[in-house]
């Protein structure tokens, strides 16, 4: 039998039929209808830039900056260590992080939030037994409840001055967080989505955040959460 002719060959629309399935989803969305591009590739290095020539090149924090921008770094790692395990982001900013309108703890102001969980501090107690919890209630339609206002402490242990430790918190949020950032100089926070969906802007970037998926925001990045389209609730 003769092989068939260019002319006579029919295109293939399939491509599982040809690549592997993994393979045809290298650039495609966590969800079909997530609006934003990720960079891929775990624990690699990322560049990226609004204007092109932005970036310095050879080096990270140049004397001049391009377009009069501000130079800032953020470390994940101690000076010492070697190259390859140095973590570090570089961010060329229009204004610097100091010219922000005030910090203001929620620590102090809300009494359901806590992060010292050692056995000095009288507010924190050992449940030895088994805990379960149903859902947690959703905010009232008359109450606005962002993500800051609807954080609330289930329990954890350690304390963050020790750099050891972990808690754990809810959140149930009706409203966006309009005019104003959150900074978790505690620990990087990992977010679970539960109910609805969250859009997160980040130092870096943006989040789509859908239910039964995780993202993680490293320690004392700024970020602001706001509610999904069409979503005027959301848990986690």
């Amino acid at each position: 039998m003769l092989a068939p002719t260019a002319s006579q060959k029919k295109p293939i629309k399939d491509l599982t039929k040809v690549f592997h399935y993994t393979d045809t989803m290298t650039r495609k969305p966590t969800r079909d209808n997530d609006p934003y591009e990720y960079m891929a590739g775990f624990g690699n290095r990322f560049q990226s830039e609004v204007i092109p020539g932005t970036l310095p090149a050879g080096q990270n924090n140049p004397q001049e900056p391009r377009f009069g921008l501000y130079t800032e770094g953020l470390s994940y790692s101690a000076f010492t260590a070697p190259r390859h395990a140095s973590f570090s982001t570089y961010m060329y900013r229009v204004r610097p992080a100091a010219a922000h309108n005030g910090y203001r703890s929620n620590y102090i102001h809300k009494s359901d939030i806590e992060n010292c969980f050692l056995t000095l501090n009288p507010k924190v107690g050992t449940h030895a037994g088994q805990a379960e919890w149903e859902p947690f209630p959703l905010p009232d339609e008359q109450e606005i409840i962002d993500f800051v206002d609807g954080l609330h402490t289930l329990g954890g242990s350690g304390d963050p001055n020790l750099r050891e430790g972990i808690a754990l918190y809810v959140f149930m949020v009706n409203a966006n967080m309009d005019h104003r950032a959150y900074c978790n100089t505690d620990g990087d926070f990992l977010i679970v989505a539960q109910l609805g969906i969250l859009d997160i802007q980040t130092e870096m970037g943006m989040l789509f955040l859908q239910p039964g998926e995780i993202c993680v925001i490293p320690r004392g990045v700024r970020f602001a959460i706001r509610l999904g389209p069409e979503h005027i609730m959301a848990r986690g």
